[in-house]
């Protein structure tokens, strides 16, 4: 069966947050439990985003 993924959610993670847990400890965490992770740093931006996708089982919708 043909895998796709599927958009959960998105986060803007703030630099101010570094102190309690790294961005990279966050994707770390969310990817071993089997979320994809897309990473957008805008420059100049005290915020990072993050756009969380799960893999599921593609399935053709009926029309």
């Amino acid at each position: 069966m043909a895998k796709t993924i599927k958009f959960i959610g998105m986060l803007d993670y703030s630099d101010r947050m570094e102190e309690v847990m790294s961005v990279e400890e966050y994707i770390e965490k969310a990817t071993e439990k089997g979320y994809k992770i897309e990473v957008k740093r805008i420059p100049g931006s005290i915020m990072t985003e993050m756009r969380f996708y799960k893999e599921t089982d593609y399935k053709k919708e009926e029309r």
